[in-house]
């Protein structure tokens, strides 16, 4: 399975990333700020759990640092490598999901793992696609 540091799962997003004092890792859309209670992040919009076993966790890391997306100089021609991590409960339409990817450009990016929590078990595929700044990153 491959592991990713905080960084690169916010660069490969464009999302920002954080840890809360248990130890889960959230993806945000939109930069969160810690809560009042300085044990948690929030935020208006939407989070996403990063599974703890696809986090590399780098030896100077603290559980307060908030990772930010860094998207390279808006350079012509220049792309970005985007990466996504399909998420479903049912695994054929997790298939049906990422048969849909692979027809629209996107390649597989390991291979596909399960995880439980209290909602059940979830069924994961990562993904990438190089795009250009002109194809509006």
């Amino acid at each position: 399975m491959n592991q990713h540091t905080p960084q690169e799962w916010a660069d490969w997003t464009g999302c920002y990333v954080a840890q809360d004092k248990g130890g889960s890792f959230y993806m945000f859309p939109d930069k969160p700020d810690m809560c009042t209670d300085g044990a948690l992040w929030r935020s208006d919009d939407f989070f996403v759990c990063i599974p703890e076993e696809l986090v590399d966790i780098p030896v100077d890391h603290h559980w307060t640092t908030l990772y930010e997306p860094r998207k390279a100089d808006n350079a012509p021609h220049q792309s970005v490598k985007e990466y996504v991590l399909v998420l479903d409960f049912d695994q054929e339409d997790l298939a049906q999901k990422v048969s849909e990817m692979l027809n629209n450009g996107w390649s597989l990016y390991g291979n596909p793992f399960t995880s439980s929590s209290r909602f059940g078990l979830s069924y994961y595929q990562a993904m990438t696609r190089e795009r250009s700044y002109e194809q509006d990153v």
